[in-house]
């Protein structure tokens, strides 16, 4: 039976349906890190599928038809309570006095909460008035509403259209004596955003009031927070608050996606500002609020007749000129607000606990965590490994939250990206040429180099210093993650070591890949370093996943199969025999770069993938019955996914990236170093025991994850350059120099 769990939370409101309609109380609303509530099912649930029939953004359900459209004022004395016009007070009095209820949004406990409730009395309902900007908790108001509907009462309910459709859900028919409204909605900005801007315009003092309309200068957006002390904090439409709503950055995800936001409308009626007023006729503007009244149905035609003595002006619109003014003036009629960039960025520093005003800072500078640097970009002769390898650091770091770009390399304009760049949304820098690479110091808090072979001779050629991030200021903090010097044939001439160990003295911390770069690290360049292994470990198994489900050739049935960057006719061969011996079939991929055309002629008779994607690769190293490889990341794959593999050291490219492996997790007896070996070795054609090596390869792991994010989170300074790892500010040194 389908339940609420199939929603995905980008499509879900929160509207609370679900949790109402349960008939075992079986869901519970939680928040999640945004501040933002999603039903959960417990234990107890008793798979009636209710919860996913009554869900409206499952089952979305039919709209109202022929709207009427009005410009409303109401009288002196209901205007000035409303937002705008005043035309909600008088609706509410209208149902009170019938002897109904009224349901609206209102602040609890100091205005730190905001939750739907029900008013009885004349005295209860200024608590219901005025527009209020943060998604209100409705719990199981529906119910309530239910029971005041079974009593015979007459019931006004009011909310976001998703609200009113939820209701309208829950209840399954229709109720004479009910009628919603339905204001027009920008979207819901997050309680947890909320309570950190009053958490920062408070300063600890106890709030009284929270006015999100003051109209003390006329009809706009004027924020007052009213504190126990008598004083009043007041922030203008275009304060922090109202940019960060504004824009979209503190919004629930689902109102980007809003089905409501719309003509076709859910409430009997539809209340909202009428901005923009003055383009239809210039005297609706007197600069008190002017309410947009849309009435959709029967019901809702009937109350706004009934108001008609507190009303002080109304004109009927043709809804067709309400539509056109509100494509500029207030798109919530017409379309969802645009999903922002940063909007995870604002979010992200928010969960860190920073201030409102720093979290909408770096989000509306586009101030990002981390900038990436490394061989990331995807050409017809780029290397497969390198992608790979900078795709996981990118993906590791931002599933743990964090805002993260690549640093576009000298020269390179991000249009150029390729198709892998792009399907996976990779965030890049413009292009700056050599000389204004520091323009980068403005967008990011720390820089991070890759891993992969970055510190040799010949990428300096290529890139300058790029890759010892000469172009990073002291003020910002540098990392090295998992970063190789490749064979060390490679290594810096004497002429230019000078500068290489200028520049590597200023990192903040660095790990590399091999046991070797650790010594070199030491010995040569005077800085510690420690080892963590190859991001591809760091990153969740369902990105790997998903991406082997994007290939278009997938191999059914058993395969072995051959990752060969540098595959030879004698290579060729005794692939042909290892499938053979264990009776499966033989497919096989090789890299782009140095002369891939011979490459693919060699490997012609061992069932080659010609111009295989990335997401090809990753499909059959995750689903190979046996694999052989001379590739150190067709090696790494191998350990990911467990599966059972030997490794061709490929001792040209370096071996000491495969003896680190081999050594860190005792496996080296997987190792061919002769091309006769892959078919004639029979101990390598053995299952890999993985009870041990999973548990060794989890602890490795967990290990690595929690050195990089030690190092990001870490604060900012300058170490001596001893290659010592206490890690003690300079200043200590200092002071000790002066006390003796």
């Amino acid at each position: 039976m389908k339940k609420i769990d199939v929603l995905s939370e980008s499509l879900c409101t929160g509207c609370s349906a679900c949790l109402n309609a349960c008939p075992v109380q079986a869901i519970e609303m939680k928040r999640d890190e945004n501040g933002f509530l999603f039903p959960k099912i417990m234990e107890h649930c008793i798979d009636c599928g209710k919860c996913a029939r009554v869900c409206p953004a499952l089952t979305p359900r039919d709209r109202c038809q022929d709207t009427v459209s009005y410009a409303v004022w109401g009288d002196q004395k209901h205007r000035p309570l409303g937002s705008s016009g005043g035309v909600f007070p008088c609706m509410a009095e209208h149902i009170i006095k019938k002897g109904g209820v009224v349901y609206g949004a209102a602040f609890e406990k100091g205005c730190r909460e905001l939750k739907h409730v029900g008013a009885r009395k004349l005295e209860e309902l200024p608590k219901l008035y005025k527009s209020k900007y943060v998604q209100s908790e409705t719990g199981n108001v529906f119910s309530e509403v239910k029971a005041a509907l079974e009593e015979g009462k007459p019931v006004l309910f009011s909310g976001c259209p998703c609200q009113v459709d939820g209701l309208k859900a829950y209840l399954g028919k229709e109720y004479d004596h009910l009628t919603t409204i339905d204001i027009l909605c920008h979207g819901v900005p997050s309680p947890r955003a909320y309570n950190r801007f009053l958490d920062e315009v408070s300063a600890g003092k106890e709030i009284t009031s929270v006015d999100f309309r003051d109209k003390k200068y006329g009809w706009g957006t004027l924020i007052n927070v009213t504190f126990e002390d008598g004083t009043v904090h007041y922030d203008q439409w275009n304060g922090n608050y109202f940019k960060a709503f504004l824009s979209g950055l503190s919004m629930r995800e689902a109102c980007l996606h809003c089905q409501y936001a719309q003509p076709e409308r859910v409430g009997d009626i539809t209340l909202g500002d009428f901005w923009g007023v003055a383009n239809y006729k210039e005297n609706w503007n007197d600069k008190q609020g002017t309410s947009l009244v849309l009435c959709n149905s029967e019901k809702g035609k009937k109350l706004f007749h009934a108001i008609s003595k507190q009303i002080a002006r109304k004109e009927e619109v043709a809804y067709e000129k309400v539509i056109e003014i509100s494509r500029k003036a207030n798109a919530a009629l017409v379309r969802p607000t645009w999903e922002p960039e940063m909007r995870k960025c604002f979010f992200k520093h928010l969960a860190k606990g920073d201030s409102f005003s720093k979290a909408l800072r770096y989000a509306e500078k586009a101030i990002m965590d981390i900038g990436i640097v490394g061989w990331w970009i995807e050409t017809p002769r780029s290397n497969y490994g390198s992608s790979l390898t900078c795709y996981a650091l990118y993906r590791y770091l931002s599933d743990e939250g964090y805002s993260v770009a690549f640093i576009s390399p000298p020269g390179f304009d991000r249009a150029g990206a390729g198709k892998f760049n792009k399907e996976n949304g990779y965030r890049m820098t413009a292009k700056y040429d050599m000389e204004h690479m520091s323009e980068n110091n403005k967008y990011f808090d720390a820089f991070v180099v890759g891993s992969d072979v970055l510190w040799y001779y010949d990428a300096m050629i290529r890139s300058g210093y790029t890759f010892l991030l000469d172009f990073v200021d002291d003020q910002h903090k540098k990392i090295a993650y998992s970063t190789s010097f490749g064979n060390l044939r490679g290594f810096f001439p004497q002429e230019v070591l000078p500068k290489v160990k200028g520049l590597i003295q200023r990192f903040d911390h660095i790990a590399v890949r091999e046991f070797e770069g650790v010594e070199v690290c030491r010995e040569r360049l005077g800085v510690h370093a420690e080892h963590v292994l190859d991001p591809v470990f760091l990153t969740d198994a369902k990105h790997w996943e998903q991406m082997a489900q994007k290939a278009e050739r997938k191999t059914d049935g058993e395969f072995l199969f051959a990752y060969m960057l540098d595959p030879s006719p004698e290579k060729a061969e005794e692939l042909k025999k290892l499938a053979q011996k264990k009776n499966l079939k033989l497919v096989s991929i090789t890299d782009k770069q140095f002369n891939p055309e011979g490459k693919l002629e060699t490997l012609k008779e061992c069932g080659v993938l010609e111009g295989a994607s990335i997401y090809e690769i990753i499909y059959h190293l995750k689903n190979a019955a046996f694999i052989v490889t001379d590739s150190y990341h067709g090696y790494c794959f191998s350990l990911v996914f467990r599966r059972n593999y030997l490794v061709l050291v490929n001792r040209s490219r370096g071996g000491a990236r495969f003896d680190t492996l081999g050594e860190l997790f005792n496996i080296q007896d997987r190792f061919a170093e002769k091309v006769a070996e892959i078919s004639e070795n029979e101990a390598l054609h053995e299952p890999v025991d993985y009870t041990f090596l999973s548990k060794r390869i989890e602890y490795e792991t967990d290990r690595s994850k929690k050195w990089l994010i030690r190092a990001i989170e870490s604060n900012k300074y300058t170490t001596e350059k001893t290659g010592k790892s206490e890690g003690k500010p300079a200043i200590f040194t200092l002071l000790k120099k002066m006390l003796g």
